[in-house]
């Protein structure tokens, strides 16, 4: 899960590559899901795209993948969030 500002700068760019470059995988990069009065953010695409870019680069296999749900508040966290502030 891509946070921005938390784990999508440079260092762990290099790290993320360097870990999988060794192995076998299909990696998925999931931009956080948005949720009111919540600190974190998701990454920004740009971000998302310049990680994918360097992953492949790196001979790893990589999607970017996309949130459904939050135009309804249904995505992964924000149904949660929604149920505590109506208690």
């Amino acid at each position: 899960i891509m946070i921005s500002g938390l784990n999508d700068d440079e260092e762990h760019l290099t790290a993320l590559c360097e870990y999988c470059s060794d192995i076998f995988c299909n990696l998925n990069l999931i931009p956080l899901n948005a949720i009111d009065d919540e600190h974190f953010v998701p990454s920004a695409q740009k971000t998302l795209r310049d990680f994918s870019s360097a992953l492949q680069e790196a001979g790893v296999q990589v999607a970017i993948r996309n949130s459904r749900g939050q135009d309804i508040a249904g995505a992964c966290g924000q149904l949660k969030n929604k149920i505590l502030q109506n208690s």
